[in-house]
């Protein structure tokens, strides 16, 4: 049977309630230090519950950025099952973060099938409703991305990327998908600035790019100038935000927009 466990995050003030299922506790089991941690996502950052094989609590931490597993100790932190419900062809995954010495998995079930991905600062192990050439090119573009990030994201954005890929992942992804998820994993954390002049020209060319996207345009650009890419991508559906993403890629190509580190 489920346990219920309540809590409190002291980033957010809430007190939060965590349902700890019958899988959790048999991880605890079979981890090396006998604890897991599970995550509940409070926007900008997350709280990780660590939970033994009795299903007690045995601390909690914060996590804004993720970052080093304290003391070296390597314990997996589960995504809980209702935020698996968002992934339609995703039955399980674990991300293997090398620095920071970290274990992040979801899974609806336990699967002794998975596929593996290897890159040089993370590792995905993804179980798939079927094995396609392009499950194997969106793997390889994340374990990228991954790489490009060097590390800087959070729960949450890494959470939308793990929607978008499940959603595209039997299409064919483009060659700079990489660089997209990147700037999505790192989206809370960076912001762009508009060349105001580069835009006047742009603007004034006959066929410019934004005849090809639907979700943004260069009005929509100046709007959030200077704002986190995150803001720009509040409340945007799949499909959006990649768009918006490959937008804003271009226009950095372009050097229409330069983009930086937010500051916290």
């Amino acid at each position: 049977m489920p346990k219920i466990l309540k809590t409190f995050c002291p980033k957010c003030n809430s007190n939060i309630t965590v349902e700890v299922s019958d899988s959790v506790i048999s991880s605890a089991k079979y981890s090396p230090t006998g604890i897991v941690g599970v995550v509940d996502i409070h926007g900008d950052h997350a709280l990780v519950i660590y939970v033994d094989s009795n299903g007690h609590e045995r601390g909690t931490r914060v996590y804004t950025l993720l970052s080093p597993a304290i003391s070296g100790e390597r314990k997996p932190v589960i995504i809980p099952l209702r935020y698996l419900d968002a992934l339609s062809n995703t039955l399980g995954f674990r991300l293997i973060l090398k620095k920071e010495d970290l274990i992040i998995e979801g899974f609806k079930r336990r699967l002794d099938i998975l596929f593996k991905c290897q890159g040089l600062t993370a590792d995905i192990e993804l179980a798939i409703r079927k094995i396609t050439g392009s499950v194997i090119k969106w793997l390889r573009a994340f374990v990228r991305a991954f790489d490009r990030a060097g590390g800087k994201f959070r729960f949450d954005t890494f959470y939308k990327c793990m929607i978008l890929v499940d959603n595209m992942i039997y299409t064919n992804p483009p060659g700079h998908s990489d660089m997209l998820l990147s700037l999505l994993l790192r989206s809370r954390d960076i912001a762009y600035r508009v060349n105001i002049k580069a835009l006047k020209i742009y603007s004034l060319m006959p066929r410019n790019i934004d005849r090809y996207y639907k979700a943004i345009d260069s009005g929509m650009l100046l709007k959030y100038s200077g704002r986190t890419l995150y803001e720009i991508l509040a409340d945007r559906n799949v499909n959006e935000v990649w768009e918006i993403l490959d937008y804003i890629l271009a226009m950095k190509r372009r050097d229409i927009i330069e983009i930086f580190e937010a500051k916290g």
